[in-house]
């Protein structure tokens, strides 16, 4: 195991007697840590702590200040933070020792900076930078990365999306309008040509058929043809 960058050892008989700890790191000691966190720069990093013995092991309550420098996960500019938080843990002995693998362990929120004693001395230090590692920022971002990004042509998570392309296409004819206008058109109704007492074959749409059905009028045509033909008998 490498050798912690930033460490200060606390034993239990310490910690029976109380303990302070105030720690400052310099500046070789900073640029380790960094590396280890992949920081750009740490600028600062002081940890401030009570050591007092438990039930079972040894607590350790203060807090941590540090001036950090992380690179923008969009465009690896740096983004400063300050970071000011507290801790409270406590080093015990034997956690879970009394519960099988198959068992369910049920773990309050007090319980998560609970960790393991080794021996009879913690490392303050370390602890310290560990707690440094959990607040940084996650996904650091510049105040600039939007228009930085959009200068580059790199479209944001909206306008990569659906609603983005459909904003695209505002103002423009879209597909289903084309092809909605194209069934319109396919649709329209065919002249009636029954009235005129035509079948549709008159019209020559239709190939020649040996069986074709004869012509069928209608009833006002009928009813013409019959007088037409009364007057030529008077005739």
């Amino acid at each position: 195991m490498t050798n912690p960058e930033l460490s200060h050892i606390v034993t239990l008989a310490d910690a029976m007697q109380g303990r302070k700890v105030a720690l400052d790191a310099d500046e070789a000691t900073r640029a380790a840590i960094a590396k280890r966190l992949g920081l750009i720069a740490l600028d600062r990093f002081v940890v401030e702590a009570e050591v007092f013995a438990v039930a079972g092991g040894i607590a350790a309550r203060g807090r941590i200040t540090a001036d950090v420098v992380q690179a923008c996960a969009a465009t690896d500019l740096p983004v400063p933070a300050h970071i000011a938080d507290p801790f409270d843990l406590r080093f015990l002995r034997d956690i879970g020792a009394d519960a099988s693998e198959e068992e369910e362990v049920e773990i309050s929120a007090d319980d998560c900076d609970v960790l393991p004693l080794e021996g009879d001395r913690v490392d303050i230090g370390e602890a310290a930078v560990q707690t440094l590692s959990l607040a940084l920022e996650p996904f650091p971002r510049h105040p600039d990365a939007d228009r930085i990004l959009a200068e580059r042509g790199v479209l944001t998570e909206e306008q990569a999306g659906p609603f983005g392309a459909l904003a695209q296409l505002r103002g423009k004819p879209s597909a289903s309008a084309l092809l909605s206008a194209g069934l319109a058109v396919s649709s329209a109704p065919s002249p009636d040509l029954s009235s005129a007492g035509l079948s549709p074959r008159a019209t020559g749409s239709d190939p020649p058929s040996a069986f074709a059905s004869p012509t069928i009028c209608s009833a006002s045509t009928l009813s013409t043809a019959g007088a037409m033909s009364a007057t030529l008998k008077r005739i």
